[in-house]
């Protein structure tokens, strides 16, 4: 999948860690949010708020607004591994070069 997405060594090890089977050796979603891939992209932002106009980066920004609660909402529901699962199905339609 790294090669697939070009994906970092710091996205893989999250990745790997929120897809854990047992839920209890998944991070809280503070760890996650708090994990080194996430700060080193809030330090990019910071470091480079021209990306604030592209409109791509704006709906990423939103995403990431309503990401706290949605991982909340979605801890309390008991079909957290169906959600998961869908998820994963969706990814393989992702286009890099839309990114």
């Amino acid at each position: 999948i790294s090669e697939l997405y070009g994906l970092s060594p710091d996205a893989q090890e999250l990745l790997a860690a929120m897809l854990q089977h047992d839920r209890h050796a998944r991070p809280t979603v503070r760890e996650a949010l708090n994990h080194r891939f996430n700060l080193a992209s809030y330090e990019h932002e910071r470091i480079h708020p021209q990306r604030i106009y592209n409109p791509r980066f704006k709906e990423a920004l939103g995403v990431r607004e309503r990401l706290w609660e949605t991982f909340r909402c979605v801890s309390r529901e008991p079909v957290l591994k169906r959600v998961a699962r869908l998820a994963m199905a969706h990814s393989s339609d992702i286009c890099l070069e839309d990114l």
